[in-house]
Protein backbone atom coordinates (compact mmCIF):
# COMPACT_ATOMS: atom_id res chain seq x y z
CA UNK A 1 0.00 0.00 0.00
CA UNK A 2 2.70 2.49 0.80
CA UNK A 3 4.42 1.63 -2.47
CA UNK A 4 1.21 2.16 -4.35
CA UNK A 5 0.68 5.52 -2.69
CA UNK A 6 4.24 6.51 -3.50
CA UNK A 7 3.81 5.67 -7.18
CA UNK A 8 0.43 7.40 -7.29
CA UNK A 9 1.86 10.47 -5.64
CA UNK A 10 4.74 10.46 -8.08
CA UNK A 11 2.33 10.14 -10.97
CA UNK A 12 0.33 13.10 -9.75
CA UNK A 13 3.50 15.17 -9.43
CA UNK A 14 4.61 14.22 -12.92
CA UNK A 15 1.19 15.02 -14.38
CA UNK A 16 1.00 18.32 -12.54
CA UNK A 17 4.50 19.21 -13.62
CA UNK A 18 3.77 18.35 -17.23
CA UNK A 19 0.78 20.62 -17.13
CA UNK A 20 2.97 23.43 -15.93
CA UNK A 21 5.44 22.85 -18.70
CA UNK A 22 8.22 21.46 -16.48
CA UNK A 23 8.17 17.81 -17.59
CA UNK A 24 10.42 18.56 -20.57
CA UNK A 25 13.21 19.48 -18.19
CA UNK A 26 12.45 16.93 -15.37
CA UNK A 27 12.73 13.22 -14.70
CA UNK A 28 11.06 10.84 -12.24
CA UNK A 29 13.43 8.60 -10.27
CA UNK A 30 12.51 6.52 -7.26
CA UNK A 31 9.34 8.40 -6.61
CA UNK A 32 11.08 11.77 -6.59
CA UNK A 33 10.96 14.44 -9.25
CA UNK A 34 14.41 15.69 -10.28
CA UNK A 35 14.62 18.96 -12.28
CA UNK A 36 17.46 19.58 -14.69
CA UNK A 37 19.12 22.95 -14.57
CA UNK A 38 18.93 25.00 -17.89
CA UNK A 39 19.85 28.65 -18.76
CA UNK A 40 16.43 30.08 -19.52
CA UNK A 41 15.31 33.30 -21.18
CA UNK A 42 12.38 35.30 -19.87
CA UNK A 43 9.45 34.58 -22.09
CA UNK A 44 8.19 38.17 -21.79
CA UNK A 45 10.31 40.36 -24.09
CA UNK A 46 7.61 42.90 -24.75
CA UNK A 47 9.86 45.78 -23.75
CA UNK A 48 12.34 45.00 -26.56
CA UNK A 49 12.08 47.11 -29.70
CA UNK A 50 12.83 46.18 -33.27
CA UNK A 51 13.50 49.08 -35.61
CA UNK A 52 11.84 47.91 -38.80
CA UNK A 53 12.70 51.20 -40.52
CA UNK A 54 16.43 50.67 -40.21
CA UNK A 55 17.87 49.67 -43.62
CA UNK A 56 18.88 46.05 -44.15
CA UNK A 57 22.08 47.09 -45.94
CA UNK A 58 25.39 46.90 -44.10
CA UNK A 59 26.41 50.37 -45.26
CA UNK A 60 23.23 52.38 -45.90
CA UNK A 61 23.33 55.75 -47.62
CA UNK A 62 21.59 58.86 -46.24
CA UNK A 63 18.78 58.25 -48.73
CA UNK A 64 18.42 54.64 -47.54
CA UNK A 65 18.09 55.77 -43.92
CA UNK A 66 15.25 58.14 -44.73
CA UNK A 67 13.65 55.84 -47.31
CA UNK A 68 14.29 58.12 -50.29
CA UNK A 69 15.56 57.46 -53.78
CA UNK A 70 19.10 58.62 -54.49
CA UNK A 71 19.20 62.25 -55.59
CA UNK A 72 15.50 62.85 -54.93
CA UNK A 73 14.08 65.95 -53.29
CA UNK A 74 13.29 65.73 -49.58
CA UNK A 75 10.62 67.34 -47.48
CA UNK A 76 12.21 69.19 -44.55
CA UNK A 77 9.36 68.45 -42.13
CA UNK A 78 9.15 64.77 -42.99
CA UNK A 79 12.93 64.51 -42.76
CA UNK A 80 12.98 66.11 -39.33
CA UNK A 81 10.10 63.93 -38.13
CA UNK A 82 11.86 60.74 -39.13
CA UNK A 83 15.13 61.93 -37.61
CA UNK A 84 13.30 62.47 -34.32
CA UNK A 85 11.98 58.92 -34.53
CA UNK A 86 15.53 57.62 -34.87
CA UNK A 87 16.73 59.88 -32.05
CA UNK A 88 14.04 58.57 -29.71
CA UNK A 89 15.61 55.12 -30.07
CA UNK A 90 19.33 55.75 -30.46
CA UNK A 91 20.10 58.99 -28.62
CA UNK A 92 22.69 58.17 -25.91
CA UNK A 93 20.62 59.76 -23.15
CA UNK A 94 17.60 57.65 -24.09
CA UNK A 95 18.90 54.41 -25.57
CA UNK A 96 20.48 53.28 -22.29
CA UNK A 97 17.01 52.39 -21.02
CA UNK A 98 15.75 50.85 -24.27
CA UNK A 99 16.44 47.32 -25.43
CA UNK A 100 16.69 47.12 -29.21
CA UNK A 101 17.03 43.83 -31.09
CA UNK A 102 18.75 43.29 -34.40
CA UNK A 103 16.28 40.74 -35.76
CA UNK A 104 12.77 39.79 -34.68
CA UNK A 105 13.41 36.18 -35.77
CA UNK A 106 16.39 35.24 -33.63
CA UNK A 107 14.74 34.94 -30.20
CA UNK A 108 16.69 31.90 -28.99
CA UNK A 109 19.83 33.87 -28.24
CA UNK A 110 18.01 36.95 -27.07
CA UNK A 111 20.85 38.64 -25.22
CA UNK A 112 23.26 38.36 -28.14
CA UNK A 113 20.53 39.72 -30.41
CA UNK A 114 20.41 42.99 -28.48
CA UNK A 115 22.24 46.06 -29.75
CA UNK A 116 25.08 47.22 -27.53
CA UNK A 117 25.47 50.82 -26.38
CA UNK A 118 28.27 51.35 -28.90
CA UNK A 119 26.11 50.01 -31.72
CA UNK A 120 23.22 52.27 -30.74
CA UNK A 121 25.58 55.23 -30.50
CA UNK A 122 26.95 54.32 -33.92
CA UNK A 123 23.45 54.27 -35.39
CA UNK A 124 22.74 57.64 -33.81
CA UNK A 125 25.87 59.13 -35.41
CA UNK A 126 24.95 57.66 -38.78
CA UNK A 127 21.40 59.07 -38.70
CA UNK A 128 22.65 62.44 -37.48
CA UNK A 129 25.17 62.82 -40.27
CA UNK A 130 22.61 61.66 -42.82
CA UNK A 131 20.12 64.22 -41.51
CA UNK A 132 22.71 67.01 -41.64
CA UNK A 133 23.55 66.15 -45.25
CA UNK A 134 19.96 65.92 -46.52
CA UNK A 135 18.69 68.95 -44.59
CA UNK A 136 21.42 71.26 -45.91
CA UNK A 137 20.98 71.95 -49.67
CA UNK A 138 24.68 72.72 -50.11
CA UNK A 139 25.82 69.51 -48.38
CA UNK A 140 23.15 67.50 -50.21
CA UNK A 141 24.30 68.85 -53.57
CA UNK A 142 27.92 68.05 -52.70
CA UNK A 143 26.98 64.52 -51.65
CA UNK A 144 24.91 63.92 -54.79
CA UNK A 145 27.82 65.10 -56.94
CA UNK A 146 30.85 63.48 -55.32
CA UNK A 147 29.55 61.53 -52.29
CA UNK A 148 31.54 63.89 -50.09
CA UNK A 149 30.66 64.54 -46.46
CA UNK A 150 29.49 60.97 -45.81
CA UNK A 151 31.81 59.14 -43.39
CA UNK A 152 29.96 55.84 -43.29
CA UNK A 153 30.40 54.51 -46.80
CA UNK A 154 31.96 51.09 -47.51
CA UNK A 155 35.49 52.50 -47.70
CA UNK A 156 35.24 54.39 -44.41
CA UNK A 157 32.96 52.20 -42.35
CA UNK A 158 35.71 50.07 -40.79
CA UNK A 159 37.50 53.05 -39.28
CA UNK A 160 34.45 55.08 -38.36
CA UNK A 161 34.24 53.91 -34.77
CA UNK A 162 37.93 54.57 -34.13
CA UNK A 163 38.00 57.97 -35.81
CA UNK A 164 34.80 59.37 -34.35
CA UNK A 165 34.68 57.86 -30.89
CA UNK A 166 36.63 60.73 -29.19
CA UNK A 167 33.84 63.09 -30.20
CA UNK A 168 31.02 60.78 -29.24
CA UNK A 169 29.69 63.22 -26.66
CA UNK A 170 29.67 66.19 -28.98
CA UNK A 171 25.91 66.02 -29.08
CA UNK A 172 25.78 67.74 -25.71
CA UNK A 173 26.90 71.05 -27.21
CA UNK A 174 25.84 70.67 -30.86
CA UNK A 175 22.81 72.71 -31.84
CA UNK A 176 21.54 69.79 -33.93
CA UNK A 177 20.80 67.88 -30.73
CA UNK A 178 19.57 70.83 -28.71
CA UNK A 179 16.04 69.49 -29.01
CA UNK A 180 16.94 66.48 -26.90
CA UNK A 181 18.91 68.47 -24.34
CA UNK A 182 16.12 70.98 -23.74
CA UNK A 183 14.97 70.64 -20.16
CA UNK A 184 12.07 73.11 -19.90
CA UNK A 185 9.36 74.56 -22.07
CA UNK A 186 11.39 77.76 -22.27
CA UNK A 187 14.21 75.85 -23.98
CA UNK A 188 11.76 74.43 -26.51
CA UNK A 189 10.25 77.87 -27.11
CA UNK A 190 13.69 79.42 -27.59
CA UNK A 191 14.51 76.73 -30.13
CA UNK A 192 11.39 77.57 -32.13
CA UNK A 193 12.06 81.30 -32.10
CA UNK A 194 15.83 81.29 -32.44
CA UNK A 195 17.35 82.59 -35.65
CA UNK A 196 19.80 80.81 -37.87
CA UNK A 197 23.40 81.29 -36.69
CA UNK A 198 25.38 83.84 -38.67
CA UNK A 199 27.98 82.27 -40.90
CA UNK A 200 31.40 83.91 -40.49
CA UNK A 201 32.19 83.60 -44.19
CA UNK A 202 28.85 85.13 -45.14
CA UNK A 203 29.51 88.07 -42.82
CA UNK A 204 33.00 88.45 -44.30
CA UNK A 205 31.62 88.50 -47.85
CA UNK A 206 29.03 91.11 -46.86
CA UNK A 207 31.74 93.33 -45.38
CA UNK A 208 33.87 92.94 -48.50
CA UNK A 209 30.90 93.88 -50.67
CA UNK A 210 30.21 96.94 -48.51
CA UNK A 211 33.84 98.08 -48.76
CA UNK A 212 33.78 97.61 -52.55
CA UNK A 213 30.57 99.66 -52.83
CA UNK A 214 32.02 102.50 -50.71
CA UNK A 215 35.24 102.57 -52.71
CA UNK A 216 33.35 102.49 -56.01
CA UNK A 217 31.16 105.40 -54.88
CA UNK A 218 34.21 107.41 -53.82
CA UNK A 219 35.92 106.69 -57.14
CA UNK A 220 32.87 107.82 -59.12
CA UNK A 221 32.67 110.99 -57.02
CA UNK A 222 36.31 111.80 -57.69
CA UNK A 223 35.86 111.20 -61.42
CA UNK A 224 32.78 113.43 -61.48
CA UNK A 225 34.59 116.21 -59.59
CA UNK A 226 37.52 115.98 -61.98
CA UNK A 227 35.29 116.22 -65.06
CA UNK A 228 33.30 119.09 -63.55
CA UNK A 229 36.47 120.98 -62.67
CA UNK A 230 37.83 120.55 -66.19
CA UNK A 231 34.56 121.71 -67.72
CA UNK A 232 34.44 124.78 -65.45
CA UNK A 233 38.03 125.67 -66.30
CA UNK A 234 37.29 125.30 -70.00
CA UNK A 235 34.19 127.51 -69.80
CA UNK A 236 36.02 130.14 -67.79
CA UNK A 237 38.89 130.17 -70.29
CA UNK A 238 36.49 130.56 -73.22
CA UNK A 239 34.74 133.44 -71.44
CA UNK A 240 38.01 135.23 -70.75
CA UNK A 241 39.13 134.68 -74.34
CA UNK A 242 35.85 136.09 -75.68
CA UNK A 243 36.13 139.10 -73.41
CA UNK A 244 39.67 139.71 -74.57
CA UNK A 245 38.59 139.53 -78.22
CA UNK A 246 35.59 141.79 -77.62
CA UNK A 247 37.31 144.53 -75.63
CA UNK A 248 40.71 144.38 -77.30
CA UNK A 249 41.91 147.91 -78.10
CA UNK A 250 38.82 149.52 -76.56
CA UNK A 251 38.61 151.79 -73.60
CA UNK A 252 37.22 150.53 -70.31
CA UNK A 253 35.59 153.74 -69.08
CA UNK A 254 31.86 154.01 -68.48
CA UNK A 255 30.95 155.73 -71.76
CA UNK A 256 32.95 153.27 -73.86
CA UNK A 257 31.38 150.32 -72.16
CA UNK A 258 27.91 151.83 -72.69
CA UNK A 259 28.61 152.33 -76.40
CA UNK A 260 29.74 148.68 -76.73
CA UNK A 261 26.61 147.51 -74.95
CA UNK A 262 24.33 149.48 -77.22
CA UNK A 263 26.21 148.37 -80.29
CA UNK A 264 26.03 144.65 -79.42
CA UNK A 265 22.35 144.99 -78.58
CA UNK A 266 21.65 146.66 -81.90
CA UNK A 267 23.72 144.11 -83.77
CA UNK A 268 21.70 141.32 -82.17
CA UNK A 269 18.36 142.92 -83.08
CA UNK A 270 18.98 144.11 -86.64
CA UNK A 271 20.72 142.73 -89.68
CA UNK A 272 20.41 145.29 -92.53
CA UNK A 273 22.87 148.14 -92.89
CA UNK A 274 20.10 150.75 -92.95
CA UNK A 275 18.71 149.56 -89.65
CA UNK A 276 22.14 149.35 -88.12
CA UNK A 277 23.06 152.87 -89.22
CA UNK A 278 19.77 154.28 -87.96
CA UNK A 279 20.13 152.60 -84.58
CA UNK A 280 23.76 153.61 -84.36
CA UNK A 281 22.74 157.27 -84.68
CA UNK A 282 20.08 156.85 -82.01
CA UNK A 283 22.56 155.16 -79.73
CA UNK A 284 25.09 157.93 -80.20
CA UNK A 285 22.44 160.57 -79.47
CA UNK A 286 21.54 158.67 -76.30
CA UNK A 287 25.17 158.57 -75.24
CA UNK A 288 25.64 162.28 -75.97
CA UNK A 289 22.55 163.19 -73.98
CA UNK A 290 23.90 161.20 -71.05
CA UNK A 291 27.27 162.97 -71.35
CA UNK A 292 25.60 166.40 -71.52
CA UNK A 293 23.49 165.70 -68.45
CA UNK A 294 26.56 164.58 -66.59
CA UNK A 295 28.41 167.77 -67.52
CA UNK A 296 25.48 169.96 -66.49
CA UNK A 297 25.31 168.24 -63.12
CA UNK A 298 29.01 168.83 -62.71
CA UNK A 299 28.70 172.55 -63.45
CA UNK A 300 25.75 172.95 -61.11
CA UNK A 301 27.62 171.23 -58.37
CA UNK A 302 30.69 173.44 -58.85
CA UNK A 303 28.64 176.67 -58.71
CA UNK A 304 26.94 175.71 -55.54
Amino acid sequence: MPGYQSHALSGRIAITSSRRGIAAGSCLFGGFLFRRSYATVPSDNSDAHYDSKWPKKDNPTPYDLFDKADGSEVDARALKRKYHEFAKLYHPDISQNIRIIRSPINQIKFESNLLTLDEKLQRFKITTQAYEILSDPRKKRSYDTSRSGWSYGPQNYASTMATQYPGSHGYRSDSTYAYWNAGTWEDHNNMKTEKEPIDVWTLFLWLCGLVVCVQATALLTRIEDSLTSKRYTHDETEHDLTQSYTNYGLDTDKVSRLRRFLWFRTYGLYRTNADLDREAKKNEELVQNMINKKEQKGKTASRS
